[in-house]
């Protein structure tokens, strides 16, 4: 009696909690082979289409003074089509990436808050990519009854990639 009273009342209990135990230690062994590998998977995906769209959306020109005016064409076609008129864009200093040249620009405007939030939105979907570093909102003060949205003196600091064709990455 008190040997059956000990198995069921200490060993018994004991190894059904040392089986589960050992059933959990394995699905979760299980589980982090799984996680390990789809993490595999999607760095292989991520490193695939970063290089894709990175490289495949960065403007490719035979000189800088043609890729600079294609970036300047491309700007002001963008900001045409929301009603935007520059009122100067002027090249700076281009900030330094890794595998490209770059080019920069200032751009300087007054315009409603709808037609920048359409232009920065066309702006960010461009194709080849152009990419704002800084800017500047600031909001003027005409007042006027037939003017829906705020109108803003607009600074924006923009920059292109650029992949000079006699470098072209392979």
């Amino acid at each position: 009696v008190l040997s059956a009273a000990l198995f069921f009342g200490l060993i018994r209990p004991w190894a059904n909690w040392s089986e589960r135990i050992g059933t959990d230690f394995t699905s979760n062994l299980n589980r982090i082979s799984q996680l390990q590998d789809s993490i595999s998977y999607l760095n292989q995906q991520l490193s695939t289409s970063n290089s894709e769209v990175v490289f495949g959306d960065v403007m490719r020109a035979n000189d800088m003074g043609l890729a600079r005016a294609q970036i300047q064409a491309s700007l002001d076609d963008l900001a045409v089509s929301h009603n935007i008129r520059f009122r100067t864009i002027s090249p700076i200093n281009s900030p330094k990436i890794d595998q490209f040249q770059s080019l920069a620009f200032r751009i300087e405007t007054e315009t409603d808050l709808a037609s920048l939030r359409d232009f920065l939105s066309s702006l960010e979907q461009a194709k080849p990519m152009i990419l704002v570093e800084t800017g500047s909102l600031r909001r003027l003060s005409r007042s006027s009854s037939e003017v829906l949205q705020p109108m803003l003196n607009v600074q924006l600091d923009v920059f292109a990639p650029i992949i000079l064709e006699d470098e072209a990455l392979p």
